[in-house]
């Protein structure tokens, strides 16, 4: 059977989009390790945990949506702690 270079282009353009699964498993486990060193920096006073669960939240965001929206949250609640204060501290000064 003849296949045309366009189909075999798409065959192979669907085929690279695909991340390969010990790619997948190694961003997983990256993402799951630094996330719990993390969790467990914020109890502990000599490491610093956002310093962790940030990145490790940006690795687990490219395969799952709760990570997704659980770092577009953070990065949200970051904006408006780094955003200019309002008129009413500027008068108290």
């Amino acid at each position: 059977m003849f296949i045309t270079r366009r189909v075999w282009h798409a065959e192979r353009m669907e085929a690279s989009r695909k991340p390969h699964p010990l790619m997948r498993l190694s961003r997983i486990i990256a993402g799951s390790i630094l996330v719990v060193a993390g969790v467990v920096g914020l109890a502990l006073p000599i490491l610093p945990g956002w310093l962790f669960i940030i990145p490790g939240l940006s690795l687990l965001s490219s395969e799952f949506v709760w990570a997704a929206r659980l770092r577009r949250r953070a990065a949200d609640e970051w904006s408006k702690l780094r955003a200019p204060r309002s008129s009413e501290d500027d008068r108290a000064a």
